[in-house]
């Protein structure tokens, strides 16, 4: 069986971790600024992949804090290309939404084909 929450932060702390999202304190969406976020302490599967032998990779949006700490290349993910760090991109100004492996891309959106911002010129 799976289950999912209604909103995304504890969508995607019960999918990395496969605990309940009560459980690891997660349980409405992160905002930007907010300190809380994925825990140190919380073993996720890419972990346990990772301790198997395995490669991981994560690419998409991650929203599950924004402090490094919290950053999926510091829970077992051995590759990582992910964007909305802070669950939404920033529709006003070109700012670094997308991170490869643990580095902002120093790219607007619209040097991505098939992206669009409204920087897009």
């Amino acid at each position: 069986s799976a289950y999912a929450e209604p909103s995304c932060t504890p969508s995607r702390i019960a999918i990395n971790t496969g605990r309940h999202p009560v459980r690891t304190g997660l349980l409405s969406v992160l905002w930007p600024g907010q300190l809380e976020g994925l825990s140190p302490n919380e073993v996720t599967v890419a972990e346990l992949l990772s301790d198997a032998g395995y490669h991981t990779a994560m690419w998409g949006k991650w929203h599950l804090g924004d402090e490094p700490e919290h950053a999926p290349e510091n829970h077992g993910y051995d590759y990582t290309f992910y964007g909305l760090f802070n669950g939404a991109p920033d529709a006003w100004q070109d700012s670094h939404d997308i991170y490869d492996t643990p580095a902002p891309v120093k790219a607007a959106f619209y040097e991505f084909p098939g992206y669009y911002s409204p920087s897009h010129k």
